[in-house]
């Protein structure tokens, strides 16, 4: 646990120093808008540093750990024509390259937190109008750590969430190329094709009505999800003892909690706001409805790894308009739960919560 404190403690100091890099200008109506000024990009870059080495120097820290340098070693020796030729040729393409860097499984583990990492942070850096915040969020949601285990869906989730533009300026034709990349990596990328036409909706009770019937639907579609979803990830039902078990209630409250202070802001906010806003709000309903329908398997619920992550837009925007004071306590209440959150998600979890480096074996 102490080397995730250290971290966290350490991306706080250099996002901190980011957002002090951070100026503002009025336009010509005195609206004020954000300069990012050579120092914001400086140690946003640190920032993104420090979380790709922890995660790409790590060693056997991960769930499927052990099941990678075994994908790894049957990758590695392939011929360019059989590697591109297989189911979600992406991953194995990465294990060919690191083979030619340098033989060993660490290589290929580095390179994909490099990608994965690096996508996210550069996204974050991009469209978050609150870095610390955002940063801290990608850190507590669970996507940094969570990128450590489930390697290929991260790399998916990564390559979808650069892309999530697309979605709220309406490009579908662009969104289904991002979707098709995405799904190099993973097949389940496949479920945010259809995202695409719910997100772009405004959020009234028709919409949560429709959310609400699909939550319905996958509850009582169950086993067949399950199937299709073993198929699009190439394994067999057996292989995964957690296919039956349920989420951990904790879990599905966390993701619950957001939309509940999305409807205490609403009357003040939410009437008016620009697409973009609109979108990040959305998917927080997006999220909830799919972890809660899918609640009865684990292993179903990991599709939220494509969704969980817009928190960290949504909840700085959702509080962006409160008084100074306020936004202050909301930020302690928001962070200091979501920092709970976290650390209860690394001490159940016995792949993550024993660090060890590589360059320590």
């Amino acid at each position: 646990m102490l080397t995730y404190y250290i971290t966290i403690f350490a991306v706080i100091i250099t996002s901190l120093l980011a957002q002090a890099g951070i100026g503002y200008n009025q336009d010509d109506n005195r609206n004020y808008f954000a300069v990012k000024t050579r120092m914001f990009y400086c140690f946003a870059f640190v920032t993104t540093v420090i979380l790709i080495l922890v995660g790409g120097l790590r060693y056997r820290v991960g769930a499927d750990y052990n099941n990678y340098i075994a994908a790894y070693e049957l990758r590695k020796d392939t011929w360019w024509s059989y590697v591109v030729s297989l189911d979600e040729p992406g991953f194995s393409i990465i294990c060919k390259i690191s083979s030619i860097i340098y033989d060993n499984s660490a290589t290929m583990f580095f390179i994909c937190s490099l990608i994965t990492i690096g996508l996210f942070m550069n996204t974050i850096k991009k469209y978050s109008n609150n870095y610390v915040f955002s940063v801290l969020m990608f850190i507590f949601v669970g996507t940094w750590a969570g990128s450590f285990g489930a390697i290929r869906q991260y790399l998916a989730a990564a390559v979808v969430f650069a892309g999530h533009r697309y979605i709220y300026i309406k490009k579908f034709w662009k969104w289904l190329i991002v979707v098709i990349v995405a799904m190099q990596f993973h097949r389940t990328a496949i479920v945010m094709l259809p995202v695409y036409f719910i997100a772009t909706k405004k959020i009234n009770i028709r919409t949560i009505c429709i959310l609400f019937v699909s939550v319905i639907v996958i509850k009582f579609s169950y086993d067949y999800i399950l199937d299709t979803m073993s198929f699009f990830k190439g394994v067999d039902q057996s292989e995964y003892s957690y296919m039956q078990t349920e989420v951990n209630i904790f879990r599905i409250l966390v993701a619950c909690a957001p939309i509940l202070l999305y409807f205490i802001t609403y009357g003040r906010y939410h009437k008016k706001n620009n697409p973009e806003t609109e979108f990040y709000n959305m998917m927080l309903f997006v999220n909830a409805a799919f972890l809660i329908g899918t609640s009865n398997s684990a292993y179903l619920a990991r599709v939220v790894i494509f969704t969980e992550t817009y928190a960290v837009f949504a909840l700085p925007r959702m509080i962006a308009r409160e008084s100074a004071k306020d936004k202050k306590i909301y930020k302690i209440i928001i962070l200091g739960a979501y920092f709970l959150y976290f650390t209860y998600q690394i001490y159940i979890m016995s792949s993550l919560n024993n660090f060890q480096w590589v360059f320590s074996q």
